[in-house]
């Protein structure tokens, strides 16, 4: 590989959207300190894709429920 290639996978390690001071702060910080706020932004990454799973499942859900009762209403009526 050329040098071109090993740059590209490089891994750097961290919470990568950060901003300017906020990137400062946090590369001042122990290295148990970066854990833990890396830890805390991926519990944080979790609980969103668990919320949005769920209003799927809901919307998923009302939309059979609605089919349903579409369906109930248009054979017995017709």
């Amino acid at each position: 590989m050329n040098d071109k290639d090993k740059k590209q996978w490089i891994f750097s390690p961290g919470i990568s959207n950060l901003e300017i001071d906020e990137r400062e702060v946090y590369e001042n910080l122990s290295r148990e300190d970066k854990i833990l706020a890396e830890i805390q932004a991926q519990t944080r990454d979790i609980r969103n894709i668990k919320s949005n799973v769920r209003f799927f499942f809901w919307i998923t859900f009302i939309s059979l429920i609605i089919s349903l009762l579409t369906t109930l209403f248009i054979t017995t009526n017709f």
